[in-house]
């Protein structure tokens, strides 16, 4: 269970990178725009994060809904 914990943060931790990087906000925005897009779809925010960083056929499309809840 630790390490499904510990793996499911680093997988968070590597989107904040991306969405950082790509939408050019602060990391703690990023985890904001994270949190904020699966909780209005209500997903777990790790399968966001895993889509983001690891489906790359989906991520434009996440990317743009993404991008859609930075202030």
């Amino acid at each position: 269970q630790l390490r499904s914990a510990l793996a499911s943060r680093v997988t968070i931790e590597q989107a904040k990178g991306f969405l950082r990087e790509r939408l050019d906000v602060e990391v703690d925005q990023a985890f904001a725009i994270l949190r904020t897009y699966a909780r209005r779809r209500k997903e777990h925010l790790t399968e966001v994060a895993h889509r983001l960083v690891n489906e790359r056929e989906l991520r434009p499309a996440l990317l743009s809904a993404l991008s859609e809840l930075v202030r």
